[in-house]
C-alpha cells in the first residue's frame, strides 16, 4: 500500500522541492501548486495545469519519501517499536520528535 502523499512532507522535502522547481524539472507548477497538490493527496489544484509535470511530481515525492528519515514521535516509538526496529534493520534512518521538535535519530549501527 502507498504511503500517502501528505505524510511525505518535510521541511527536507519541501526544501528539494524548491531546488527542482527552480531547475524547472515540473514545467509549468509553481511551489505553491505543488505543495497544494502533495497537501491534498494528489488532487490538481486547478484545471489546465500540466497533468504530466504533477505525475512527475508525485513520483518523484514517493521516491523521495522512500529515501527520507522517517519520523515517529515518542508514542509512537512506545507503541510501534517491533516495527520500528524492523524498518531500521531494512535500512531506513528513523528520527523521534517530542512535541513536534526532533529529539533522536536512530539507524543501523555500521561494523
Amino acid at each position: 500500500m502507498k504511503r500517502p502523499l501528505e505524510r511525505a512532507i518535510d521541511s527536507d522535502l519541501a526544501q528539494a522541492l524548491k531546488r527542482e522547481i527552480e531547475k524547472d524539472r515540473f514545467p509549468g507548477v509553481t511551489f505553491k501548486d505543488a505543495m497544494e497538490f502533495l497537501l491534498s493527496g494528489g488532487i490538481l489544484p486547478r484545471s489546465r495545469l500540466p497533468a504530466r509535470s504533477f505525475l512527475a511530481l508525485e513520483d518523484w515525492a514517493r521516491a523521495h519519501a522512500e529515501t527520507a528519515p522517517r519520523i515517529y514521535t515518542a508514542t509512537e516509538l512506545k507503541n510501534k517499536t517491533g516495527e520500528i526496529i524492523d524498518e531500521v534493520l531494512r535500512g531506513r534512518t528513523i528520527r523521534i520528535a517530542k512535541h513536534g521538535r526532533i529529539i533522536a535519530e536512530i539507524r543501523a549501527a555500521t561494523d
